[in-house]
This record gives structure tokens, C-alpha cells and sequence, in this order.
């Protein structure tokens, strides 16, 4: 079978790519992070304060018991119309959505008008499940350690063909955003695959001190990996649509 153009000069020129471990490199352990994305209608300090003193101290028991290792609570600041995201990560998915479902009960148990004001305030959302992949952060330790500024481009990708773009991450993009984050220009990044979802594919999430920051090391890195101008073709031909959000962290535990 003939592989399209494209994807033949990517085969071709990731021959000449070295494997040499960096400080992306992951183990075959993982992490995954449950991400719902709420579009909500007025003020979110309820909703905000209902998360951080009611919420917080339920999914702490929980915590402490190993099914979830870190969770968070995401504000919009500039994107598609997504107002909210509420993440929580844990070592394996079975423990992690079985805790999950335990704490919502706890919570409308405990909060019942809480709740029924956070759900008219939060009307709508998206679930998704994501799989950790090549990052600054080892599996154990994804999610813990955050800025305050978040950066998240999702991928539409075919599904086919995303092995293809995960190579490129890995090989292309990784070394840069490890040098970015030994620089000090990010504090984080992590490369997100679709465990269970809508239609992105893919996510890449970055965090700094800023979105200014943030934005400026994004186009750094996008002129860096575009000199492979066969790599960033083959990369394109995979992803071919995305949205960008910046996110304010507002709630990072631990």
C-alpha cells in the first residue's frame, strides 16, 4: 500500500531522527485525567466557592485513599465557549471513575442545594477521559505541581493515522517544550490522548506565569518544529483542526 505523500517524507525524515531519552520520556505506567467542561450562565463564585469547601473535602478522602492523585477547577479566559473544567487524575481509570461517582453522591448528599444551584448556574457539559502520554511530568506526578495560567489545544485527528502524530510529539515537539520548561519559559507540558470522549483526539496542555508567556512560547515552538517542513506537513495531514483555549488555574490540589 502507498503511503500519501505526505506521510511518506514524515516516514522518511523520522528515520533520521534520534530516540535518545529526554526529559519527556515516559514509563509504561500512566495517568488519566477525568475532564468534565461545563458552559455555565452568570457569575461562577458560588459555583467556585461550592467546589473548593464542599467538593474539596469529599474527593480529599479520596485522595488520600490513592484513586485520585490531583484535581482542579479551570476558568475561561479566552477560547471557545467552554466556562469551566473540573479535572481529577488518578493512576488507573477503574478506582478513579469509581471514586468519582462515590463523591457526587456524597456531595449532593451532603450539599443538595449546593448542588442544585451549581447545576443551574453550570447547565451543560462534555465528559471527557484522557490518557497521559509524553510530558514534563512522570505518570505519578501529572497534574501536581501548576501555574497559574493554562494553555490547552485540542485536536481533531484521524483516528486512523494519530500514531503518526504522536510520533512527531514525541520526536519533534518534546525536546522543545523540555527546553522551554529547563529555560523557564513554561512550567509544564503534557501531551493528552482520547480515552473516551467527543471529537478531539488529542491535547496539548501547557502551563505558565502567565498566558502572554504562554502564547510566546507556543509560537516558539511552532517556528522551531516548522523548519521540518516534511514533519509539520505529515503532522497536518493527522491533526487538521483544533481550538485553543487559555485557561485561568483557579483551584490546583495538591
Amino acid at each position: 500500500m502507498r503511503l500519501p505523500t505526505r506521510l511518506a517524507a514524515f516516514a522518511g525524515a523520522l528515520l533520521v531522527l534520534p530516540f535518545a531519552a529526554s526529559a519527556s520520556a515516559q514509563e509504561d505506567d500512566t495517568a488519566f485525567a477525568y475532564s468534565s467542561y461545563y458552559q455555565c450562565t452568570g457569575g461562577l463564585s458560588d459555583a467556585l466557592a461550592t467546589l473548593r469547601d464542599d467538593w474539596g473535602p469529599i474527593i480529599q478522602g479520596h485522595m488520600d485513599a490513592g484513586h485520585v492523585s490531583a484535581w482542579g477547577v479551570l476558568t475561561h479566559d479566552t477560547g471557545n465557549p467552554w466556562t469551566m473544567a473540573i479535572y481529577h487524575v488518578g493512576p488507573e481509570i477503574g478506582p478513579l471513575k469509581t471514586a468519582l461517582d462515590t463523591a457526587l453522591g456524597e456531595y449532593f448528599e451532603q450539599h443538595p442545594e449546593d448542588g442544585a444551584a451549581f447545576g443551574q448556574t453550570c447547565w451543560s457539559h462534555e465528559d471527557y477521559i484522557w490518557t497521559a502520554g509524553p510530558g514534563s511530568q512522570p505518570a505519578a506526578t501529572v497534574a501536581q505541581d501548576r501555574a497559574s495560567a493554562g494553555m490547552s489545544v485540542y485536536w481533531v485527528c484521524d483516528e486512523g493515522k494519530e500514531a503518526v502524530a504522536d510520533l512527531i510529539v514525541e520526536n519533534v515537539w518534546a525536546p522543545i517544550y523540555d527546553q522551554q520548561v529547563a529555560d523557564g519559559q513554561i512550567n509544564s507540558w503534557m501531551w493528552l490522548s482520547h480515552f473516551v470522549g467527543g471529537k478531539y483526539r488529542r491535547a496539548l496542555v501547557t502551563d505558565g506565569a502567565s498566558h502572554a508567556a504562554l502564547l510566546e512560547a507556543r509560537n516558539q515552538a511552532l517556528e522551531a518544529a516548522g523548519e521540518n517542513a516534511a514533519l509539520a506537513a505529515a503532522f497536518s495531514d493527522v491533526c487538521n483542526g483544533h481550538t485553543d483555549v487559555l485557561w485561568n488555574i483557579a483551584i490546583s490540589v495538591p
